[in-house]
């Protein structure tokens, strides 16, 4: 009876295991999309709060005031791309470890449950980089008119660590 019962713990643990383990991942992928949106919207917010008025597109007009062409002034926006990435790199420095709390409910099967009941504290350790680009796009705004839409992109890559578990998740994020 004693090692029936021994069994019978043993697949309820792995049971739990599992459980916590989906849970985990889902709680932890969550925390790890809000960091880096925090960290990228810091990072764009200081950097451009900084270099407030500066000219990044040059615009040539005709004699008659009509805009002849646009070019992009690629080393101040290399500069600009290279100062996101180092402010988001020190940001994820910086990072610190978190808790991550579990509904005892979500370990249930049932629906009802899900998202009820105490929290069970995870602590995890939040870190990642991030790769930042521009990207640009003519749209049609009228006729005989083009909109010109110049977008930052940080493709970042965050983990989310803990004792027993970790999770990577990819965040895109287009400014």
């Amino acid at each position: 009876i004693f090692s029936v019962s021994i069994i019978v713990l043993l697949i309820f643990a792995l049971i739990f295991l599992s459980r916590f383990n989906t849970v985990f991942e889902k709680k932890a992928e969550h925390a790890a999309r809000i960091k880096a949106a925090e960290i990228v919207n810091n990072a764009v917010y200081e950097v451009f709060s900084k270099a407030e008025n500066e000219k990044y597109i040059d615009i040539s007009s005709g004699t008659d005031g009509k805009i002849i062409s646009m070019s992009a002034d690629t080393v101040k926006m290399n500069k600009l791309k290279a100062e996101i990435s180092s402010v988001i790199a020190e940001c994820a420095k910086k990072s610190t470890w978190e808790y991550v709390y579990i509904p005892m409910g979500s370990l249930t099967e049932y629906k009802a449950l899900q998202g009820v009941g105490p929290g069970i504290p995870v602590k995890v350790f939040l870190d990642g980089f991030a790769i930042v680009d521009f990207n640009d796009e003519f749209v049609s705004a009228g006729i005989n008119q083009v909109k010109h839409q110049i977008f930052l992109t940080a493709n970042t890559e965050f983990s989310a660590v803990s004792a027993v578990m970790s999770v990577s998740k990819s965040v895109s994020m287009q400014i």
